[in-house]
C-alpha cells in the first residue's frame, strides 16, 4: 500500500459492520489514524 508522504489523510471513519472483527479492526484502524496524525504534526512542526 503506497501513501503519499507529503499529504494529510482524510480522517478515518469506521464502517457500520456488526461483525466484531470488523469493530476491532476499526478501533485499530483510528487509533493508527491518530497516531500517523501525531507524527505528520510532530514532523511539520519540527521541519
Amino acid at each position: 500500500m503506497t501513501t503519499p508522504q507529503s499529504t494529510s489523510a482524510a480522517p478515518y471513519t469506521p464502517t457500520t459492520n456488526t461483525d466484531p472483527r470488523e469493530a476491532s479492526l476499526n478501533t485499530s484502524n483510528t487509533a493508527i489514524a491518530a497516531i500517523i496524525t501525531e507524527a505528520n504534526t510532530t514532523r511539520t512542526t519540527r521541519a
